[in-house]
C-alpha cells in the first residue's frame, strides 16, 4: 500500500471523529435545552401560586395554617427557585467552570444555608424537597452536599 492510498482513510477516520464529536455536542445542548426549559417552567408553577394566591402542594403538605399562607408560600417560592437554580448549575456543571460551580457551592453553604436555618418553614419545606428528590437523585445527594442543613429533619 502506498503512502498516497493511506491519505484518504486517515481523511474518512479524522471526519468520522468530528462528526461523533459534533454529535454528542448536539446531544449534550438538547438535553440543556430541555433541562432549561424544564427549569422555567417550574418557575412558572411556582410564581403562578403567589400570583392566582392559590395553595401550594408544600403548603398543604406541611399543613400550614392559613393565616401563616401569604408569607411561608413566599418563604418557600423563593427558596425553590433558589433550589431550582443549584438544579441548573449541577445539570451543567460539565460547560460551567469548576470555579463557577464551586462558587455557587459556596453559595449554598455560606448564603442560603444559614436563611434556611434561621425559619422552621424554611428547614421543612428544604427537608420535603430532599425527601421528594424533586430533582432526582444525584442531585438531591449533591444537594445534601451543598446544604447539609442542621434541624431540617423535623418531618
Amino acid at each position: 500500500m502506498k503512502a498516497l492510498d493511506v491519505i484518504p482513510i486517515i481523511i474518512s477516520l479524522i471526519a468520522l471523529v468530528i462528526s461523533f464529536r459534533n454529535m454528542g455536542i448536539s446531544v449534550q445542548k438538547n438535553r440543556l435545552d430541555v433541562e432549561k426549559d424544564h427549569q422555567l417552567q417550574a418557575n412558572i408553577i411556582n410564581d403562578s401560586f403567589v400570583k392566582f394566591d392559590v395553595r401550594s402542594p408544600y403548603e398543604a403538605f406541611l399543613g400550614i395554617p392559613k393565616q401563616e399562607t401569604v408569607e411561608a408560600r413566599a418563604k418557600m417560592i423563593l427558596l425553590l427557585l433558589q433550589i431550582n437554580l443549584l438544579r441548573t448549575v449541577f445539570n451543567c456543571k460539565k460547560v460551567l467552570s469548576a470555579e463557577q460551580v464551586k462558587d455557587y457551592e459556596n453559595w449554598g453553604s455560606q448564603i442560603l444555608r444559614p436563611w434556611i436555618e434561621s425559619d422552621v418553614r424554611l428547614r421543612e419545606a428544604f427537608q420535603l424537597s430532599i425527601k421528594s428528590e424533586d430533582g432526582g437523585k444525584a442531585f438531591t445527594e449533591w444537594l445534601v452536599k451543598v446544604i447539609p442543613v442542621v434541624g431540617a429533619d423535623v418531618l
